[in-house]
């Protein structure tokens, strides 16, 4: 898939994000995400991204993972995190000092399973 080569990139320690632009229902949200009804045939490309994720790390004896996940909207140049509080600070998107992007008042809970 189009996600593949950002899957293997991060397992080399290189940082990944997919976007899905477009106008009010264009699909992106099925994009991403996939069937409502949670088909198995018919995941979007983040749950396919997570399953292949914990299966490369299951494929990595010896090496200790630590898989923590942000889910993001960007509607009318407002940023909402989908993971967190709704009461929680709004999130932030800043430049870091070397150009970086930096992400500020995100959830980021840790997860085991693709589950």
């Amino acid at each position: 898939t189009c996600a593949e080569p950002v899957l293997q990139s991060f397992l080399q320690g290189v940082n990944g994000t997919i976007f899905a632009y477009g106008q009010t229902s264009a699909g992106k949200t099925f994009t991403m995400i996939g069937d409502p009804t949670f088909n198995f045939r018919t995941r979007g490309i983040a749950p396919r991204v997570v399953s292949n994720l914990f299966r490369s790390i299951q494929q990595m004896p010896g090496v200790a993972c630590t898989v923590r996940v942000s889910y993001l909207e960007i509607y009318n140049d407002v940023l909402y995190d989908l993971l967190g509080d709704p009461e929680a600070p709004r999130p932030q998107m800043l430049e870091g000092p070397s150009g970086s992007v930096e992400m500020k008042n995100i959830a980021m809970p840790v997860v085991n399973t693709e589950q």
